[in-house]
């Protein structure tokens, strides 16, 4: 799948090895960097993760948590180190990481109480997973395609399961909602819970629709490269200045970056709604990048959610 022969240059790491050439040219900016902005977007992905884990080791999260920001930050160093080099070796360690990632995610997104619902069985399917595909995609079927199918049905389970979970908190806040105003009032308690249960679900709401939008217009700018290359091509040459501008496949980097990470937060979110923690809120680093934060002091309330 290589795209752009017109414009490709020799560089540091030549030849290329890899399956894919995306669709910027090659070697323009440093002889030392192959795709400079593709390269350049993976940024987003280790500045998201290493924000990821330093809020995990400060809030006491579970390590299921950790080891997902973790995964997140193989991600945006495989996929540096592949737009750096385009060599084959480096393609694998951005590709592969996807793969497991996706698959803590699954984990995450299903272990979601501590009730162990799944377990044993999740757990063993997800390894499986991961040894199949990794035995398949390196000895196999060493095909960019089956990488891209494979991430987006790992990713199709998690949008699945996601909303089974908010639509499960919806019928029980309906059930709220039929008890009269009187009721509610009479009982303080039931009028807190339902309270938080609103405030907590509105805000679940709107981080579902964020990862929607920024993955849904991830994947359409991501065809666009893939399929418009040389329309993009000459608006790059066209307008200079502004060029990054249709560097879609660095855009792809920034929206699944922020999807990504804004799915973290909701199922960090979620599970500490349905553990219980009230004081459940985000918080906001430097303005600009949001995290989950408890109270100093705060209390942890059972609830039978499930």
């Amino acid at each position: 799948m290589i795209y752009n022969n017109y414009y490709n240059s020799d560089g540091y790491w030549s030849p290329i090895t890899s399956s894919i050439d995306w669709c910027e040219e090659n070697y323009i900016v440093s002889k030392y960097i192959a795709e400079f902005w593709n390269t350049l977007s993976n940024s987003i992905y280790i500045l998201y993760a290493l924000v990821g884990m330093r809020n995990v080791k400060k809030y006491h999260y579970d390590q299921r948590f950790y080891w997902a920001y973790f995964g997140l930050l193989c991600i945006g160093f495989g996929s540096w180190l592949f737009h750096m080099t385009l060599r084959y070796q480096m393609e694998l360690a951005d590709e592969l990481p996807m793969i497991y990632t996706c698959c803590i995610a699954v984990f995450c997104i299903f272990e979601i109480l501590d009730s162990k619902t799944y377990r044993p069985y999740i757990t063993i399917i997800l390894w499986l997973t991961v040894i199949l595909f990794t035995i398949m995609y390196t000895e196999i079927i060493s095909w960019p395609w089956f990488q891209h199918g494979s991430t987006a049905l790992l990713i199709g389970v998690i949008v699945f399961r996601s909303l089974h979970i908010i639509n499960h908190i919806l019928k029980i806040k309906k059930l709220y909602d039929k008890c009269d105003e009187k009721q509610l009032t009479n009982k303080s308690s039931e009028l807190k819970s339902w309270i938080s249960l609103s405030h907590h679900l509105t805000l679940l709401k709107f981080l579902l629709f964020i990862c929607s939008i920024t993955y849904i217009l991830a994947f359409l700018l991501w065809n666009i490269d893939n399929i418009y290359c040389n329309h993009l091509l000459y608006l790059r040459n066209k307008y200079r200045y502004l060029s990054f501008l249709f560097q879609f496949h660095a855009w792809w980097h920034i929206l699944t970056g922020i999807g990504t990470y804004c799915f973290f937060i909701f199922n960090l979110y979620i599970r500490s709604f349905l553990m219980g923690y009230h004081s459940t809120h985000i918080k906001w680093l430097l303005h600009l990048i949001p995290y989950i934060a408890h109270n100093n002091n705060y209390e942890k309330e059972k609830r039978n959610i499930s």
